[in-house]
């Protein structure tokens, strides 16, 4: 953060790389609810590749080498080319997702998402299980309401009649 992207031709200049939504044909991401189902379909479609990665014999190769990368390398399976198919698979996901957040927000700066924020999701992904796509979903989800949640307090929807009759009993 500090050396990289204050680098003004790197970071886009003072307001940060202006990215419109793109449209596909009928669709135009221009609009909230178009772009929301359209990131939805994106995480389900994921989730199932994942599922059926895991059952795949490629993420039975990786599930061997998590387990014992001696015995899988006794059985034939090469834990450099697994290692590496893997970090592949999620070099990929994870600029999709980098993609797809900078489309929703439709900018990219040095301070749109800053290193911070990216290691407290990485610990959420942890907290709430990094081998599940889920877990993945529940530490956006966490990170997206959590901090709505402080910011505005846990106040439920108070009629004003009951606000005005509360302060006169006070008084």
């Amino acid at each position: 953060d500090d050396v990289l992207f204050q680098w003004n031709w790197l970071r886009g200049g003072e307001n940060g790389w202006q990215i419109s939504r793109p449209s596909l044909g009928p669709l135009h991401f221009s609009d909230n609810r178009t772009m929301a189902v359209t990131l939805l379909l994106v995480v389900l479609a994921v989730a199932w590749l994942i599922g059926n990665l895991k059952r795949s014999a490629s993420g039975r190769q990786m599930a061997a080498v998590r387990a014992s990368q001696p015995a899988a390398a006794a059985s034939g399976i090469s834990p450099t080319m697994v290692k590496l198919r893997l970090f592949v698979i999620s070099a990929a996901l994870a600029g999709a997702g980098g993609v797809l957040v900078v489309t929703v927000n439709q900018q990219a700066t040095n301070v749109t998402y800053v290193t911070q924020v990216g290691l407290v999701w990485l610990a959420g992904a942890v907290l709430w299980g990094v081998r599940r796509p889920l877990g993945a979903v529940l530490a956006a989800l966490s990170g997206a309401v959590i901090p709505a949640l402080m910011g505005n307090g846990f106040r439920g929807p108070r009629s004003e009649e009951h606000t005005s009759e509360l302060q006169s009993h006070h008084e």
